[in-house]
């Protein structure tokens, strides 16, 4: 007999939260410290992706937006962010009154980096799988964290609107 849906939610919520935790796994840390020249925050790799994604500048608001943050958390971010030369920011072509926010050439070293030592550590950790199995788990990720945002983005639409 298949699981009941909620039982396959719990599975699921189980799983979600172990998936959190894979980076923070000892010999994960360990992988990743013995290939990187410097620990890079969490919340840094998220905005140095998010901005390598976008392939050009933008606003601490977008980016705020794109890592579901506040501004002032995104805001703080982007100065720790730029006080290791990560990034920089420039006078908007179109509005000068706004600033965008750029990966500088360390920006993108780090990122290319980062994203190198990553994918070799889930390369690693999923070594016996198909590579049809992992396309479908990134697939129902990407659908689970897009509906999920779909979701809240319209409730909180709606709160606001009321």
């Amino acid at each position: 007999m298949p699981p009941s849906r909620r039982t396959s939610l719990a599975d699921l919520d189980h799983a979600l939260l172990l998936v959190r935790k894979l980076w923070n796994l000892p010999g994960v840390r360990r992988f990743l410290g013995e290939r990187l020249d410097t620990t890079i925050e969490f919340d840094h790799y998220r905005a140095l992706n998010a901005l390598g994604r976008a392939g050009g500048g933008m606003s601490v608001g977008e980016l705020a937006r794109v890592l579901h943050v506040d501004s002032s958390t995104a805001s703080r971010l982007v100065d720790r962010m730029e006080g290791r030369r990560y990034i920089y920011r420039a006078e908007d072509a179109e509005d000068r009154r706004r600033s965008t926010v750029n990966l500088s050439a360390a920006g993108w070293t780090a990122l290319a980096t980062l994203r190198s030592v990553r994918i070799e550590a889930l390369g690693d950790i999923t070594r016996d799988w198909r590579a049809v199995d992992i396309a479908d788990l990134a697939a129902l990720l990407t659908r689970l964290n897009e509906t999920a945002r779909q979701f809240y983005v319209e409730e909180n639409e709606a709160t606001h609107d009321g």
